[in-house]
């Protein structure tokens, strides 16, 4: 029985204008989100702001849809945050030195910049207001096409605002780009290649909960093995979160009645059995697990040590090619930290049960 995500809440732009991929990568979004045979938001929960819908994607339009959003989950600490750009994302530069960074929106004049643009520095200060422990913020901003500057300056394709760089996010706040500086963000007749790659994740496609849910980790993995795979290796998602990051559950996959199996999250039907009270444990059963949980504790602590270099290289590395292999070395890491523990718990548990 398909079951409603009620703590989902999402904001879903698509710029459209010379880039008519991002309005059907965000209506395409919606139906998958909005589904309650698939992630199982409540429709009055996720706002649209695409070119021809009722919200217009021009500043005011992607302003009033982020304020809009802040107060769908002020003091609603169970709620998951999803903001989702598709459009324009551009560096601006003077001499070759970088001086800032617009979103796009539809109207955008660079005459006007301050009236018709969306600075970096305030989408980061929008972010900064989503005070939720569970934020997933997804930019497909790289996409190919001129957009003009100022005779002093110019605007060149980039994936990330900077200013995000300077948030201090919390452990369940994730920010994901589709690319990395250097490339281009792809699509096919369908969809975007990032997006393709976000819905299939959503449907389940890299793993799911006993309870039916994707959790963030697995959502990640997917997109980072999916989008390289689907370009011929051309684009790789850039990461930016948190260390430590909360496996919190982003959405249902197929309305929480996901029957695949993916490594690490084998989905089970319990439905009609009964639940029995555990069996003492005998004194040998006792000794083996609490080896168990010495062996799992001390993997976990060599593996966090692991993590914290992992983050101080990929840090450093400007390379991409060399900085994806960190970041996919990294997001495994948080899968295998994640793993041990619930094995932890699961052992404590048994041992004091």
């Amino acid at each position: 029985m398909a079951q409603g995500f009620s703590s989902g809440y999402a904001l879903l732009i698509g710029v459209g204008g010379d880039l008519p991929i991002t309005v059907k990568d965000v209506n395409d979004l919606y139906q998958v989100l909005t589904d309650t045979g698939r992630a199982g938001y409540p429709p009055g929960q996720v706002r649209l702001v695409i070119d021809g819908g009722q919200y217009p994607p021009n500043r005011q339009g992607i302003v009033e849809g982020l304020n809009w959003l802040i107060g769908q989950v002020k003091n609603k600490m169970e709620a998951t945050a999803v903001v989702y750009y598709s459009g324009h994302g551009r560096a601006i530069k003077v001499d070759g030195e970088l001086k800032g960074y617009t979103l796009v929106p539809l109207g955008y004049d660079p005459q006007d910049r301050p009236k018709t643009g969306f600075s970096g520095k305030e989408f980061a200060a929008k972010i900064t207001e989503l005070q939720v422990q569970k934020l997933l913020v997804l930019l497909d901003c790289c996409h190919a096409g001129a957009i003009p500057g100022t005779k002093d300056e110019e605007l060149t394709s980039y994936p990330l605002p900077p200013d995000l760089d300077a948030l201090s996010l919390g452990s369940g706040q994730v920010i994901m780009a589709s690319s990395h500086a250097d490339e281009l963000s792809g699509f096919d007749a369908k969809n975007s290649f990032f997006t393709t790659a976000l819905l299939e994740a959503m449907d389940g496609k890299g793993g799911a909960t006993r309870q039916g849910q994707v959790p963030i980790l697995r959502l990640l993995d997917y997109i980072f093995d999916r989008v390289p795979t689907l370009t011929g290796d051309k684009q790789h998602p850039f990461l930016y979160s948190a260390r430590g990051l909360t496996n919190f559950p982003v959405c249902y996959a197929l309305g929480g009645g996901f029957k695949g199996e993916a490594e690490g999250f084998p989905s089970i039907d319990t439905s009609g059995l009964a639940v029995e009270k555990p069996k003492p444990l005998s004194f040998t059963e006792r000794m083996i697990l609490s080896a168990e949980l010495d062996a799992a504790q001390a993997e976990l602590m060599i593996r966090l040590e692991k993590l914290k270099k992992l983050g101080t290289a990929k840090a450093i590395e400007a390379g991409t090619a060399v900085k994806f292999q960190l970041e996919k070395q990294y997001l495994q890491e948080e899968l295998e930290i994640d793993r041990l523990k619930d094995e932890v718990n699961t052992i404590d548990g048994r041992l004091n049960a």
